[in-house]
């Protein structure tokens, strides 16, 4: 082997050491999750303000819950196409809000959706099925994840729909109501001590997610989405320190996704810098 080719075998080795991180730029189309059978993904997905949840299970079936906010369709339409979206299994809307419903028409109208539902009170009628939860409601969206409506009353403020997800042994609370009389009232009814991974509710407004109610929970993972020109608690975020709880916000850390299996899970952040340029991490 002459002095050229060794170099050349050298600088090979060099580069592929480097490029196998899991912390590298990967210029992809599609993300796939390689979901098994038994395993779903949930996604929270980095939008510039509003809330929206991919949930994919692994026999091909999805779930959207809420949908963006004012001035997102396009952030949205390139987050589900990242993801290979064609159709919607089921849309849930958990409050009558711009900040969770901005793009629901521009759904309805371009996917293929088969079921909408929302609280009992929300005012919109949809085309098509469209169902009412109520408080205390479960339900089995998919083979194995189970949805119980800890609260389902909604106001113009920051209340709204507060959801129990169950896969197997992990469970997942995603709070929309910013309110202490209602988290003092779930407390008193509900063990919600074996919660996983917590959203935290209305973009960390100090309103909610007090001190008792996080140390009841004390979940592993808090999970924050943003708002355009409002800033998450300072409070709410120290409240969360306190308790060594991992909070990741979608402005950080872009899209959020914890992939579950029957016993546990893991969480891979992938940061969407252009439409065709990804970055990759799994934590």
């Amino acid at each position: 082997m002459n002095k050229f080719t060794l170099f050349l075998n050298c600088v090979f080795c060099i580069l592929l050491m480097a490029f196998s991180s899991n912390d590298v730029p990967t210029d992809i189309e599609k993300v796939d999750l390689k979901l098994k059978q038994d395993q779903v993904a949930m996604t929270f997905l980095d939008l510039t303000s509003g809330e929206a949840l991919l949930i994919q299970h692994g026999n091909g079936q999805t779930i959207l819950v809420n949908t963006g906010g004012p001035n997102t369709q396009l952030e949205l339409q390139r987050h589900l196409k990242l993801y290979d979206i064609k159709a919607i299994d089921t849309l849930i809307v958990t409050k009558n809000d711009p900040e969770y419903n901005s793009n629901t028409e521009w759904l309805s109208t371009n996917y293929m959706i088969g079921e909408i539902i929302t609280s009992q009170n929300y005012p919109t009628t949809f085309e098509g099925r469209h169902e009412k939860w109520k408080t205390g409601q479960k339900v089995e969206l998919l083979p194995g994840l189970n949805t119980h409506v800890i609260q389902g009353n909604e106001n113009t403020q920051s209340i709204g729909m507060d959801l129990l997800f169950t896969f197997h042994n992990n469970q997942v609370l995603y709070m929309t109501s910013a309110d202490i009389e209602i988290e003092n009232a779930l407390l008193e009814k509900l063990d919600l001590s074996t919660v996983n991974i917590l959203k935290v509710a209305d973009f960390a407004h100090n309103g909610g997610t007090s001190e008792p109610f996080v140390e009841h929970i004390d979940p592993q993972v808090a999970i924050i989405f943003q708002k355009r020109g409002v800033h998450s608690s300072q409070d709410v975020i120290e409240r969360l320190q306190e308790t060594w709880i991992d909070i990741y916000l979608t402005k950080q850390f872009g899209n959020i996704t914890i992939k579950f299996n029957n016993e546990d899970y893991e969480i891979i952040t992938i940061s969407v810098e252009s439409s065709s340029h990804i970055q990759v991490e799994m934590l």
